[in-house]
């Protein structure tokens, strides 16, 4: 009978451990952001330029701008095509430096660089079985790094278009 059942709580804990435990085996220096080592020393600069970036241009594919007051475009009443051209003046303006006050740029922040860098990384130059999970907590921005992603790979694919049938980055130029 004398056997203790941990409570849910103590069992959480005890498995939040043994994945860290587990993370930090894997990580090359112990303790930290598993899977973006490379990245921690580099600046917003470095990863762009090595992603084939300009850091002085917007990314790639992805709106400069949203709006601080609206949160989903679609609740305004506007058919998809104006909402379009809409969003498009306002990336225009984000580009000029006009924003009107109800409107902030937006931007990747540097973790979420970091991730998009990795992950791009790993894809491109990782392997034939290359694979990735991106996790973190709730509200680190998660989406927003999957959407610069996809924006990059975007990106890519229409470079090759203009490659010739390469796939050309930064980061690797090679035949299909």
């Amino acid at each position: 009978m004398g056997e203790d059942v941990p409570t849910p709580g103590e069992a959480l804990d005890d498995a939040s451990k043994a994945i860290q435990e587990m993370a930090d085996l894997l990580c090359d220096e112990g303790p930290g952001d598993l899977g973006v080592e490379r990245e921690a020393d580099m600046t917003e600069e470095d990863m762009l330029s090595s992603l084939g970036l300009d850091f002085r241009k917007p990314f790639p594919w992805l709106h400069q701008a949203t709006s601080t007051q609206v949160k989903s475009q679609w609740a305004t009443g506007l058919d998809a095509s104006q909402v379009s051209a809409f969003q498009r003046d306002m990336d225009t303006k984000a580009e000029a430096g006009n924003l009107p006050s109800k409107w902030q740029l937006l931007y990747l922040h540097w973790h979420q660089l970091a991730g998009v860098h990795a992950i791009a990384r790993q894809l491109l130059i990782g392997g034939p079985k290359s694979g990735v999970l991106l996790a973190d907590e709730v509200g680190v921005g998660k989406t927003g790094t999957a959407l610069a992603l996809i924006a990059l790979m975007m990106h890519y694919k229409e470079l090759s278009t203009s490659c010739g049938g390469e796939l050309c980055s930064g980061m690797a130029c090679t035949s299909r």
